[in-house]
């Protein structure tokens, strides 16, 4: 009946949006045919209709038209089969397999019919659903690139309405196809969903999207267009996972070097804040991308804002001298290029040449003592927790400094026993 009915012209583009039209509701509308069929039955009988159509010895134009909604709708029919095995559906399934041929479960029809890649039996697992449509994406933008804009459409309205089951597994595929080569027209409504899903409960969910977000961030014309998303992004470094945290400072580094997007004195003192924590993470990619993002801060951060970030600037200046004899170069030179600019901040001159010109640590120590020995006690607790570094380097490093401290806690012996007694 349904290779009649794509035959002609006609009836060919009706039976399309129909068959669509059943696909893309399921579930989110209650759909019905007249005898009272269930909507998750009438689903499966929609990919079934779909299959004899496949089977027809010439592709029906309609076909071609509408391939890009048809796959994704049969992709997420996968999804929602995989998940949802009620008595109807089980029913009709089975009456489906006395007719002859067909697989042993609805979700394996749609991969039946597809070429079969390495992502097919992850796609048929509930929990892994995300990571095959990830792989599929990755193939279509490639040998299908002229579909792009239309799935990124599809993706983009469908992730759009309040439906949790098909959100992963959509995002992972929409993210992928963002990473396809060329003009990206389509990522300005990607940057609309950010903000729902960016406050997900869901780690995978939190994590497609910074990926989505590093993509765009290679687009230069698109970074502007993320300042709205500083402080979503802000708020993240708190994560518990730092793969979260990598990602998150990875976007954040784009944007804040971006001189059109300006830094707010709340934005910059709760960066200047959250980062500080991160200058010591054992990942040296973390400490580099965490550093650098400081060192945007002092030099961007509203006149009004400068005054109240003082205090944090001075509480990373020996943990940033720290770092200077960090293992890993790249760390060391941020570290250094960093140190400068908080000092030039400060207005210490006098520390920001040594810096300059000198790279031994009681030198340095020396001459920070002198220009802010009001914070000696400040600097003992700090050189202490620095002293347990798992980086022979820096640890030595805080024993030299704890050297140049202890000739000047000589002359202020009260101080000493204050930090002494813990008070």
């Amino acid at each position: 009946m349904w290779k009649m009915m794509v035959t002609t012209s006609m009836t060919t583009k009706k039976v399309f949006r129909e068959l669509l039209c059943v696909l893309e509701d399921w579930p989110l509308h209650s759909t019905s045919t007249c005898d009272g069929d269930q909507q998750d039955v009438l689903a499966l009988a929609a990919t079934r209709a779909l299959r004899e159509i496949l089977r027809m010895p010439r592709c029906p134009r309609g076909l071609k038209v509408h391939f890009p909604r048809l796959l994704l709708a049969l992709l997420f029919q996968v999804v929602y089969s995989t998940e949802q095995m009620s008595d109807e559906v089980d029913t009709f399934w089975r009456e489906c397999q006395e007719e002859g041929g067909l697989p042993t479960s609805p979700s394996r029809l749609v991969a039946f019919e597809v070429e079969r890649k390495r992502g097919w039996d992850t796609l048929l697992h509930a929990e892994t659903h995300h990571c095959a449509m990830g792989l599929l994406a990755r193939e279509i933008r490639v040998v299908s690139r002229h579909l792009n804009a239309s799935v990124v459409s599809y993706l983009v309205k469908l992730l759009s309405r309040n439906e949790p089951r098909c959100e992963l597994p959509a995002m992972a595929f929409l993210v992928e196809i963002l990473a396809s080569p060329g003009p990206n027209v389509r990522a300005e409504s990607f940057l609309q969903l950010v903000p729902r899903y960016l406050q997900s409960t869901c780690s995978i969910m939190r994590s497609l999207v910074l990926k989505g977000l590093t993509v765009i961030c290679d687009t230069p014309w698109m970074v502007p267009k993320m300042r709205f998303l500083v402080q979503r992004l802000t708020d993240l470094l708190q994560d518990t996972d730092m793969d979260m945290v990598r990602m998150t400072l990875s976007v954040l580094r784009k944007v804040v070097r971006d001189p059109s997007v300006p830094i707010s004195t709340p934005i910059a003192l709760q960066l200047a804040e959250r980062l500080q924590p991160l200058l010591d993470n054992e990942s040296w990619y973390v400490r580099q991308l965490s550093v650098s993002i400081f060192k945007e801060v002092t030099e961007r951060v509203a006149n009004d804002g400068k005054k109240p970030l003082k205090t944090l600037v001075h509480q990373s200046l020996l943990p940033l001298i720290f770092h200077v004899f960090d293992e890993n170069k790249a760390v060391a030179a941020t570290c250094r290029d960093t140190l400068l600019q908080a000092t030039a901040f400060l207005k210490k001159e006098k520390l920001r040449q040594v810096v300059l010109r000198d790279q031994q640590i009681e030198a340095i120590g020396e001459c920070l003592l002198v220009e802010c020995r009001s914070r000696a006690a400040e600097y003992l607790r700090q050189s202490l927790t620095y002293v347990q570094s798992p980086q022979d380097s820096i640890r030595e490093a805080a024993v030299a400094f704890l050297g140049v401290l202890g000739q000047h806690m000589r002359a202020q012996p009260e101080k000493f026993q204050l930090v002494y007694h813990g008070e």
